[in-house]
C-alpha cells in the first residue's frame, strides 16, 4: 500500500505522502488522518511495528517503534491529536480458514508505548467469512480526544484510560448491511455499510452504500442516506457541514463529488 495522495478541498492542490526507503514494501500498512489533519502510516511486518508521521508537505517528520506484539495483523488505526493511539487486529496464525482468529486491540501513547490492552472481549476474525463479505468494524478518533470504534451493531466510545465512556447501539439498514467504516467530525458520526449484491457466481458482485448519521452524545439517528449507484468511486472523507466527499471518475479525469447532509 502506498504512496498516499492528499487533495486539497478546492482540487487545487496535491501532496504525496511515500514511506521512508527503508521500510519493507511487503509489509502491511493501516493509516489514520487524526483529527488536526496530521497523517499517519503504520508499518508492520508481523516482527516490528513503525508508525510514520508525515509533515504537511508529505516528507517524514518522525518514525516511532510500537509496542505490538508480534504476528499481530493490523486492521484498524486511530490516532488523537495528542498522539495517543488506538490499534485493532487479528493474531496471525497458520490455522485453517475455518479457525476464528484471537482478536487484538490496545492503546498506546506517543512514545510506542502499550498503556492498556483491551484484547479482551474483542470480536475474533472468521477468516471463512472474510473470504466473501466485507468485514464490520473501523475505529476513528474524535475531536473530543475519545475513540469511536465500530462493531457489526454498536459503537463503542472510549476515552484514553481504556474506559468505556458509552455503548452505542444502531440499526442496520438491512439484515445483510456491513458496518465498515466510522467517522467523526462537528459532533456528528457518520456509519458507512456495504451490501454485497451478487446475480450468479460468474458476474461481479455490486454493492449498495448507504450510511446513517447520529449524534455523538446522546446516539439519536440524525439522518439516513443510500447514495446513487450510478455514482462511480468511493466516499474519501466526511465533514459534518459540508457533507460527504466522494471521489468519481469522469471519462480520463477524477472529479471530486459533494453529497450534502443538509
Amino acid at each position: 500500500m502506498g504512496p498516499f495522495l492528499r487533495v486539497s478541498s478546492d482540487g487545487r492542490q496535491h501532496t504525496i505522502f511515500s514511506l521512508p526507503a527503508g521500510l519493507s514494501s511487503f509489509a502491511d500498512l493501516a493509516w489514520a488522518v487524526a483529527p488536526g489533519g496530521a497523517f499517519y502510516a503504520l508499518h508492520g511486518d508481523f516482527k516490528e511495528y513503525k508508525l510514520v508521521r508525515f509533515k504537511s508537505d508529505g516528507s517524514v517528520d518522525s518514525i516511532t517503534n510500537l509496542n505490538i506484539p508480534a504476528d499481530v495483523y493490523i486492521t484498524h488505526l486511530a490516532i488523537a491529536d495528542d498522539e495517543v493511539m488506538y490499534v485493532q487486529g487479528y493474531r496471525d496464525t497458520p490455522d485453517p480458514l475455518n479457525k476464528p482468529r484471537e482478536g487484538f486491540a490496545a492503546l498506546l501513547n506517543a512514545s510506542g508505548k502499550m498503556i492498556h490492552d483491551l484484547s479482551d472481549g474483542t470480536t475474533e476474525l472468521d477468516m471463512s467469512a472474510a473470504q466473501h463479505n466485507p468485514t464490520a468494524g473501523d475505529a476513528v478518533a474524535g475531536e473530543d480526544g475519545r475513540f469511536y470504534v465500530l462493531g457489526a451493531k454498536e459503537l463503542l466510545i472510549l476515552n484514553q484510560n481504556g474506559e468505556t465512556a458509552a455503548r452505542m447501539k444502531f440499526e442496520r439498514p438491512a439484515p445483510d448491511a456491513y458496518a465498515i467504516r466510522v467517522d467523526y467530525s462537528r459532533g456528528m458520526i457518520s456509519i458507512i455499510f456495504h451490501t454485497v449484491r451478487r446475480s450468479s457466481p460468474a458476474h461481479a458482485a455490486d454493492v449498495e452504500v448507504r450510511s446513517i448519521l447520529l449524534n455523538s452524545q446522546t446516539g439519536e439517528q440524525l439522518g439516513y442516506f443510500a447514495f446513487d449507484s450510478e455514482l462511480t468511486g468511493s466516499i474519501v472523507c466526511f465533514d459534518g457541514q459540508e457533507g460527504y466527499s466522494m471521489m468519481a471518475v469522469d471519462g480520463e479525469m477524477e472529479a471530486k463529488d459533494i453529497v450534502p447532509i443538509r
